[in-house]
């Protein structure tokens, strides 16, 4: 139920099948919702490094036209709200940035964890209409060049992957899992 209402939520603030949606934030219950919500919806979803800083997140949302950011409080000594203020200047596909941090009372962003979509109905179609090719996750790595480098996944990549690893540890549907993040 959490995470169709987050995907609800999310088609309410203007999401699409295959639009490209970011979580920054720290491990967090929340934070796995938004995650099945992206994959639930057909959204494209990239999980970014907790530790990054404006600059470098703005460079990184460009490069794959982010549309929509979801954040949390922030991690360490980062403050995602204060590092987010001048993405909607400096990344143009940018639409919004939506709030899952635990303080009810902030108001810089549209606060999703208690947003009550309206589009439950969508959820459904959007989800029928997800393929094995779509493109799911969008994950970055630096290899030799120490230049972050977006590499994207389908959905056919991520279950094949889940479904191999889950054999090779002999899994049954007893099993229960611990999910890290990013997946």
């Amino acid at each position: 139920e959490a995470v169709t209402r987050m995907a609800s939520g999310l088609i309410d603030c203007g999401a699409k099948k295959g639009d490209r949606e970011g979580v920054w934030c720290d491990t967090s219950p929340k934070a796995i919702i938004a995650m099945f919500a992206c994959f639930r919806a057909g959204f494209v979803l990239t999980m970014f490094n907790t530790s990054l800083l404006h600059q470098e997140m703005m460079e990184l949302m460009n490069a794959i036209d982010i549309k929509q950011l979801i954040i949390g409080e922030g991690y360490k000594n980062v403050d995602f709200i204060k590092e987010s203020e001048l993405f909607y200047d400096n990344v143009p596909a940018l639409q919004n940035i939506l709030y899952i941090g635990n303080d009810m009372t902030r108001r810089e962003y549209k606060n999703i964890a208690r947003y009550r979509g309206t589009a439950d109905n969508l959820v459904s179609e959007f989800s029928e209409k997800v393929t094995p090719e779509d493109e799911a996750c969008i994950l970055f790595t630096s290899g030799t060049t120490h230049t972050a480098k977006p590499v994207v996944t389908a959905n056919y990549s991520r279950v094949n992957s889940a479904l191999l690893q889950g054999e090779d540890i002999k899994t049954t549907e007893n099993d229960v899992f611990c999910i890290t993040m990013p997946i």
